[in-house]
């Protein structure tokens, strides 16, 4: 049977001797071995490149998507650094909005357009219109378009957003007083912003008629009263101050964002907006730049069903759900490709060796793209731990005046208690003495609740002379736990260094900023050295330096011992969104805070680095002369009562008891409320026999300012005198200061409680109603 065989095939190797055909016999099983495994990794191998194209294409076009995705968050976060201006400075003028809005817009091409638009009720046109023409727009309206695209004056509605400050760039111009809710597109956005209080993008928007033919949407942040109050969607809608608007060109978003993605280029990327008919859908396809002359863009593709090889991502901008198609230019792949397999079947007998090697550098490959997945899934969590800690601050924040409006309740019943309860001791007993250190702890707690407040508020900026020496050595009491052990902070404070006319919160910011960037720049230790000194600035020194005029300066040193900048990074360090940390550990907006700051109080700053030396920053600010303080009354008037009757309106019933003590003790006759509205029904009852109302800021019903108000629109005359455990200066009791009003901060003791109603009550005028 075999010999049959043989001689049916003529096979040359079957007329080999046994012998032989043992000899050849390892050869042979090896060269079939190696040609049946180079055969099958080959045509394994070409699937496999199939795969790892479109594994490589998804890895770079993720690339894109996450250029594009950036490019939204800098938008958003540029509304969101403009709304912070907004509460920072409720009285922004035009040209400090102009002011704020270049630098963003020269940073981010893609936004044309920075708006505000005040909010405005149908029964307050009339006025808002008048205000504008007495503010030099003779011709200002709210207008809208007709149908024939005419302006005329905006149709009655509920409410208006018309543009009344604008920040353009270069043929792009803004129509003052537009009104934004005349478009059904606009109005939907507007009204999902006012109601969730988040940034919120519209649909695209058309502006062909008057010569805009890219696509374009609005942007919408909006801007509340008391924002940190703000909680349900009626707040919300009762509060909204106005929007801050921005037109934002959808091609440059992702020509511009594309431009600076890492990762291969020859990528094809379309942007559209699914909820548009077909056909629409597309609203830009960005061709790559290493498309030849000849290469045709297929911008239909993106709209349709791609075929072959294409990555299908999503992007979350304002609310709006976004698609990005992304396809391989005719030129990625010839790029990219691999002759991994064609070198397989060329070597041959060598073709397990190869292999091997193939499959362990494959491996290599396969595990480095792995470790960059981990290493940018870290990041994110990293990001996720920091928002989520970013979270966990703005509610202890929010926490923060309530907790002291509380805690001082509880101090003022302490204090309250403990000295009635030593009237009743002998003052040699040690009883009495353990009161007294009752006392004490409670006046040290007081103490540190004030402090504490007055850190973390939020609040107006409000100028009043500072002493440069005090405040400087307070808060540093403050730094030296946050900057670390590992670090020496010097104080060098000289002598008459000066008063400064700031804003105490903008000052202790910029001290604690720079601080802060002193301290990232030693991780390993070493000496911060923060110094005052009053410096006269003389003409030749002003030419030198543009920023600074002739006069009298307060400087502020802080210099470090940190590894210094070169001259190309100091040149960029007041740019916002410029850092030099890795992602994720920098905003990018310290310093320019520092920045607008100093400019606010037309100071000048000055930075002197170089690598391996340290930095110093140097501010300017102007000093003046402290003018002398008039005398404290306190210290004139002895504690006096009265026969008066005080009407006590105070929804804490121990805090209630006390007050009521304190004043009957002092011959007052005290009827008490434990609400704004009994306090309003106890007054209207004896308006004839009550000389001064004690109210609390803080009161269930009606709050002691609606009660203040309501009393001074019913009763000018009437004296009141506010009790508040919050802060002076925050948002619960803000309008105290603002109407200068007399204030007895919580816990308050007898005698002071007893002057200041006094004083109030022998006062020849009243402070007038604002």
């Amino acid at each position: 049977m075999f010999g049959t065989i043989r001689a049916k095939l003529r096979f040359p190797f079957f007329s080999l001797s046994p012998e032989r055909w043992r000899r050849y016999a390892p050869m042979l099983l090896t060269i079939c071995v190696s040609l049946g495994l180079t055969i099958g990794l080959f045509v394994v191998m070409r699937q496999w490149e199939r795969s790892e194209k479109q594994a490589e294409f998804d890895y770079a076009s993720s690339h894109c998507v996450e250029a594009i995705r950036r490019a939204t968050e800098r938008i958003e976060l540029t509304h969101e650094v403009m709304r912070q201006n907004y509460y920072g400075s409720p009285s922004v003028s035009r040209k400090e909005f102009s002011l704020c809005a270049e630098p963003f817009l020269a940073r981010v091409p893609s936004l044309k357009v920075l708006q505000w638009a005040p909010r405005v009720a149908r029964a307050d046109r009339g006025n808002f219109e008048g205000r504008a023409r007495r503010e030099g727009w003779p011709k200002y309206r709210i207008i809208e378009p007709d149908s024939r695209g005419q302006l005329v004056p905006a149709e009655p509605r509920d409410e208006y957003f018309p543009i009344w400050y604008a920040a353009t760039k270069s043929g792009f111009k803004a129509r003052f007083g537009w009104d934004f809710t005349a478009n059904p597109v606009l109005r939907k956005a507007i009204e999902e912003c006012r109601d969730t209080g988040r940034f919120v993008v519209s649909k695209p928007i058309d502006l062909s008629k008057i010569g805009i033919h890219h696509p374009l949407v609005q942007t919408f942040l909006p801007v509340y009263r008391e924002p940190q109050t703000v909680r349900t969607v009626e707040d919300r809608r009762t509060r909204l101050e106005g929007l801050l608007v921005g037109l934002c060109q959808i091609d440059d978003l992702v020509e511009y964002a594309l431009r600076y993605a890492s990762g291969p280029q020859g990528i094809d990327v379309g942007f559209l907006d699914e909820s548009l008919p077909a056909g629409q859908r597309l609203l830009h396809h960005h061709a790559s730049r290493t498309r030849q002359p000849g290469d045709a863009a297929q911008t239909n593709a993106a709209e349709t069903e791609p075929t072959g090889i294409h990555y299908a991502g999503t992007l979350e901008f304002g609310g709006q759900r976004w698609s990005l198609v992304c396809t391989p230019a005719p030129n990625f792949f010839p790029a990219h490709a691999s002759w991994r397999s064609w070198t397989i079947l060329a070597i041959g007998l060598a073709v397990t060796w190869l292999s091997a090697s193939y499959i362990f550098s494959a491996t290599t490959r396969t595990q480095r793209i792995e470790r960059l997945v981990d290493q940018r899934t870290a990041e994110l969590r990293k990001k996720d731990d920091q928002l989520r800690q970013s979270q966990k601050l703005e509610a202890v924040g929010a926490l923060a005046g309530g907790i002291a409006h509380e805690f001082n309740n509880l101090l003022q019943a302490i204090g309250g208690y403990t000295r009635y309860a030593m009237e009743e001791l002998k003052p040699e007993g040690q009883p009495y003495k353990d009161l007294q250190s009752v006392l004490q702890a409670a006046d040290r707690a007081a103490a540190l609740t004030r402090q504490l407040l007055s850190f973390s508020r939020r609040q107006s900026v409000e100028r009043k002379n500072l002493d440069a020496n005090q405040m400087v050595a307070d808060l540093t009491k403050m730094l030296r736990p946050l900057l670390g052990e590992h670090l020496h902070l010097k104080l060098l404070l000289g002598k008459g260094a000066g008063t400064v006319f700031a804003d105490a919160g903008s000052f202790q910011q910029v001290l604690i900023n720079l601080c802060l960037n002193a301290r990232d720049a030693m991780p390993s230790g070493g000496d911060i050295v923060v110094k005052t000194e009053r410096v006269n600035v003389t003409p030749a020194f002003a030419e030198l330096y543009a920023d600074v005029k002739p006069g009298r300066y307060m400087v502020l040193s802080v210099a470090d011992t940190g590894h210094g900048m070169t001259p190309e990074i100091r040149q960029h360090i007041f740019e916002p969104f410029f850092t030099t940390k890795p992602v994720g550990q920098g905003t990018g907006l310290g310093l320019p805070t520092v920045y607008g700051i100093v400019q606010q109080h037309e100071g000048a700053i000055h930075v002197f680095s170089e690598p391996g030396r340290g930095t110093t920053f140097k501010i300017y600010l102007p000093a003046i002369e402290a003018p002398d303080e008039a005398p404290n009354r306190t210290t004139i008037l002895s504690v006096a009562g009265g026969a008066e009757t005080i009407l006590l309106a105070e929804d804490d019933p121990i805090v209630r008891e006390i007050a009521q003590r304190i004043l009957v003790n002092g011959g007052y006759t005290v009827l008490t409320a434990a609400d704004g509205e009994e306090a309003l029904d106890v007054f209207r009852a004896h308006r004839h026999e009550i000389s001064l109302v004690l109210l609390d800021a803080v009161m269930p019903k009606l709050t002691g300012a609606e009660v203040y108000r309501r009393l001074k629109n019913e009763y000018p005359e009437t004296r009141v005198v506010f009790c508040s455990g919050y802060d002076p200066e925050t948002a619960q009791s803000n309008f105290i200061v603002t109407e200068r009003l007399r204030l007895v901060e919580k816990p308050y003791k007898p005698e002071t409680l007893l002057r200041t109603v006094r004083e109030v009550l022998d006062a020849e005028e009243l402070c007038p109603a604002h």
